[in-house]
């Protein structure tokens, strides 16, 4: 198979993108119907991501990757399904055609500067390139687990305990096992993404130099556990029982019941105290009263 043939496969053609305008500043190439001004912003947020990206972790994005960016929430879902993406999403990298389609109508803030949407997936797209370059054979959880870092994302309190929960009694599947595919079930799905994540924000959260060091073992040892044992200084299923206990501990069954049950009933909490309150503020108040005419009586 021909180089000139593989670049025909892997490279979208134009005609994917007819009805879209477009705007090209080399690696990026962004198809759109939202508008220069948007457009732009969307431009340099890329550029930002991508230096972002190269600082974090070593891996460079300087080949042509291209950029769609829809409007309305109708058009995004209808070009997402026709490439054989997940249309509940509201961004979508397709690593093998170095392609980026982004719902601009959404909630995820697109006009910030680096803005988290495109730092997760342009870091999709550089992992794949360079596991394909190296041949090297990354595990999902940790695609996923870096790419949500990266993006800034953070677990909420509940989410936490979620996985806490799972983590005390045993549930939680280990990453050997969540290296090849995503889990068929919805639920399950949910807690891959975010185990992933919070066990990449233990391992990396207070030393993002050590994933430089990882991808730098990467490049020299062509095996992920061993480059991460390296980079670590254990293995995988080792960190991931240290990870567990500490979750474990921080969000023990008491503290969760407690913070949970104040969080679901703060107002009504509240209200009783307030109510506790005022009726002993009462009560002393008329057993002083009683008191000031029982000492009236006395005198007279």
């Amino acid at each position: 198979m021909s180089l000139l043939f593989l670049l025909l496969v892997l490279v979208p053609s134009e005609d994917s993108f007819s009805g879209l305008d477009k705007t090209e500043k080399p690696p990026f190439k962004i198809f759109h119907n939202t508008g220069e001004r948007l457009t732009s912003i969307i431009l340099a947020a890329a550029e930002d991501s991508r230096t972002f990206i190269k600082e974090t972790t070593g891996l460079e994005i300087n080949e042509e990757v291209t950029i769609v960016v829809l409007r309305n929430r109708k058009s995004y879902e209808q070009f997402v399904a026709k490439e054989g993406g997940e249309r509940f999403s509201v961004g979508i990298a397709f690593t093998e055609r170095s392609l980026l389609v982004i719902d601009a109508s959404a909630e995820h803030s697109i006009i910030s500067p680096a803005s988290g949407i495109l730092r997760h997936e342009l870091f999709h797209i550089a992992l794949a390139r360079f596991s394909a370059k190296e041949t090297i054979k990354i595990p999902l959880w940790f695609n996923e687990g870096v790419a949500q870092f990266l993006e800034s994302r953070s677990l909420t309190y509940l989410e936490e305990q979620d996985i806490a929960t799972l983590a005390r009694g045993g549930q939680l599947k280990p990453f050997s096992e969540l290296a090849d595919g995503y889990p068929q079930d919805e639920s399950q799905r949910r807690i891959m993404y975010l185990a992933s994540l919070s066990f990449v924000s233990y391992l990396i959260g207070n030393e993002p130099s050590k994933l430089r060091s990882l991808f730098n073992g990467l490049k020299e040892k062509k095996d992920f556990n061993k480059a991460f044992e390296s980079a670590f200084g254990d293995s995988v299923d080792r960190f991931q029982l240290l990870w567990q206990a500490s979750m474990s501990k921080e969000y023990s069954f008491w503290w969760q019941f407690l913070l949970r049950t104040t969080s679901d009933y703060l107002i009504f909490a509240i209200l009783v105290i307030v109510l506790v309150i005022v009726y002993f503020i009462r009560r002393r108040r008329s057993i002083r009263q009683l008191q000031e005419l029982g000492d009236s009586e006395q005198e007279e």
